[in-house]
């Protein structure tokens, strides 16, 4: 494995990615990245037999996750209705959540559907228990009424922790945690077969989100300006996208998970210093990061994923080290910048209004 701390050594010249090619050219299909998922050889004949011609609904399928899973399930030969406000299905309503699960008879449900922000403003409250809650109980109830064979929905690291005196802090970790209650709940009513996937910090190739720290810096430094960044010394455990959507179908895979929750992580923390400096190494661009410009965000917990425990339940274990994980990320956004400029990429007319007064401090 690529040790991060050599990075200077192996970043030189051109990226390459040593992430292994996918099992199609997405390029070609007009996906949001380029390298898609190759899944093990341990797992794809197995899973391939059960979810073929599967019938399989996914929540939030435009997101960053759920692009990469939908294309790795349709690689599967899984039959995947792909779900999100942009294709006229908003999970927060609950008639159309209803008569879609109605019309297209799902056997498994992925729910991603999410909306995420780590503000503490009040006026965050309704949004986050509409878009994180409900969303979550009209999908469950759903399920429930149309007879879903399997549910996996996403938790989040920011939840409070199971029999820990910790309370969230935001109103978006208030939110997931109860949606995982509730998620729990149907498990134990209702005879419900739904698992929580708790993921950490996602990053990868296909993450269109400039608030995010990964993409706010290196579309920064690409366009040779320094971002603003906190001391960036908090330390989060980060997960490639493809490991992440590997854990999921994992998971979804497993038996007597339901009502569990089953971390989907590297079980390793990095300090968001350490991560973005090493973005900069990779791009030569280190003089151009300047820390402590912003203040630290305070109350954030610091979660490392049960690696062990997951390996256990459902045979699943990450396989992209994070200096790998952060190559093939930077090549995706150093390939973009070449075909064309960034602020063409992302549909903004200018990088500068894009990233200077939109993002007010990088946001993982």
């Amino acid at each position: 494995m690529a040790n991060i701390q050599n990075l200077e050594f192996m970043a030189a010249g051109a990226i390459e990615s040593p992430v292994e090619p996918s099992l199609f050219d997405s390029d070609e299909r007009g996906s949001s990245h380029n390298q898609v998922h190759q899944v093990p050889a341990m797992h794809k004949a197995a899973w391939a037999k059960s979810l073929a011609g599967r019938r399989v609904l996914v929540t939030g399928a435009a997101g960053f996750i759920g692009t990469h899973l939908c294309e790795c399930l349709e690689n599967l030969g899984a039959v995947v209705l792909r779900t999100s406000r942009s294709t006229g299905v908003d999970a927060s309503d609950s008639e159309l959540v209803d008569r879609t699960f109605r019309e297209f008879k799902p056997e498994s449900v992925f729910h991603l559907a999410s909306s995420v922000t780590g503000s503490r403003d009040a006026a965050e409250v309704l949004p986050m228990v509409r878009d994180n809650l409900l969303t979550t109980i009209n999908v469950l109830l759903a399920a429930h009424k149309h007879g879903v064979r399997r549910v996996v929905c996403m938790g989040s690291l920011q939840e409070p922790r199971q029999n820990h005196v910790e309370f969230a802090n935001s109103p978006y970790a208030a939110a997931k945690s109860a949606a995982t209650t509730y998620a729990r709940m149907f498990a134990s009513l209702y005879g419900l077969s739904v698992t929580i996937a708790r993921t950490f910090v996602v990053y990868g190739p296909g993450q269109r989100d400039t608030s995010k720290v990964l993409p706010y810096v290196i579309t920064h430094l690409l366009n040779r300006r320094s971002p603003r960044l906190s001391s960036c010394q908090h330390r989060y455990d980060w997960i490639h996208v493809r490991d992440v959507v590997e854990g999921l179908i994992a998971i979804h895979e497993s038996r007597d998970l339901d009502g569990k929750i089953v971390d989907v992580g590297s079980g390793r923390l990095t300090s968001v210093a350490e991560v973005v400096s090493s973005a900069a190494s990779i791009l030569q661009s280190q003089p151009l990061l300047k820390f402590g410009a912003l203040e630290d965000r305070t109350g954030e917990p610091i979660h490392v994923a049960n690696t062990n425990a997951t390996l256990q339940t459902t045979g699943w274990h990450p396989r992209i080290d994070l200096l790998t994980g952060l190559m093939d990320t930077v090549k995706w956004y150093k390939k973009r910048a070449i075909k064309a400029s960034a602020a063409a990429f992302f549909s903004s007319s200018s990088v500068v209004d894009l990233l200077g007064s939109a993002v007010p401090f990088a946001i993982i």
